[in-house]
């Protein structure tokens, strides 16, 4: 499984991934749609729930909970909370 934005392979365990260590479905996804948000490609729009879904070999509400963390975290970022 791919590390989630800038987690080294062994780090210390990060806010939403237990501790046993396997990281949730979502949690892949949702580090993945991270970057594709950050490095937007020309024309600056994301792809489709159903792109996503099929992208990252997850099922459409994987995706659409990935997305709703994603969400809540800039608004944690923005709110300062």
């Amino acid at each position: 499984m791919d590390c989630p934005n800038d987690q080294a392979p062994g780090a210390p365990v990060r806010s939403g991934i237990p501790e046993h260590g396997r990281v949730p479905k979502y949690y892949a996804v949702k580090a993945r749609i991270d970057l594709l948000v950050r490095r937007p490609a020309e024309g600056g729009a994301i792809p489709t729930e159903r792109d996503l879904s099929e992208r990252y070999g997850g099922a459409r509400e994987t995706v659409r909970q990935a997305l709703c963390e994603l969400v809540f975290d800039v608004w944690k970022e923005a709110t300062g909370s």
